[in-house]
């Protein structure tokens, strides 16, 4: 896990303008349908972050960022 989250901020600039509003436009609907929490973890070999939505120890997806 992430020592801290990734701010609206940080993702903007990482992502660029037009992605990051798809990326929220996703989030939110996720959200919006499943009560789930939420987790930012390093992604791995492959890939710089993952956040997760997870429930009872389940993941339901995981989104990976490679910057």
């Amino acid at each position: 896990m992430l020592e801290k989250a990734l701010m609206q901020k940080e993702l903007s600039t990482l992502l660029g303008m037009p992605t990051f509003e798809i990326y929220q436009k996703l989030c939110w609907q996720i959200e919006a349908d499943y009560d789930m929490e939420h987790i930012w973890n390093k992604g791995g070999s492959y890939w710089r972050y993952e956040y997760k939505y997870r429930r009872g120890g389940r993941t339901l997806c995981g989104l990976y960022l490679l910057i």
